[in-house]
């Protein structure tokens, strides 16, 4: 469970959320905590009377270079969301960011 300070904090940030930009860890051993903190942020917004389902996402596998990342469609059969674009990105080089950035003009 998230201490109360940040889940409120998330919660008003939540609330005039127009996309959703979630940066996912694509180590094999933490696909099932993105997928919790996914879910988390879900119930988050429908606390807060909003459809996760009228929300865009964009999923950043971040992490790709690593050679425990787990692949790209096990990273997208994870994702439970309506409205969702992914984009693999690599930080450290900046692999990736160009075509976020593509995608954020189109959503946003």
């Amino acid at each position: 469970m998230l201490p109360r300070e940040k889940v409120e904090g998330e919660a008003r940030f939540l609330a005039s959320v127009d996309v959703l930009v979630f940066v996912l860890d694509s180590q094999r051993e933490r696909v099932e905590g993105n997928a919790a903190a996914i879910e988390q942020t879900k119930s988050n917004l429908l606390r807060l009377g909003r459809s996760p389902d009228r929300i865009d996402a964009v999923f950043l596998f971040n992490k790709r270079d690593l050679p425990n990342a787990a692949l790209v469609d096990e990273l997208r059969a994870s994702i439970r969301w309506e409205r969702w674009e992914s984009v693999s990105v690599v930080a450290p080089t900046g692999q990736g960011f160009d075509e976020l950035l593509r995608i954020l003009d189109r959503t946003g």
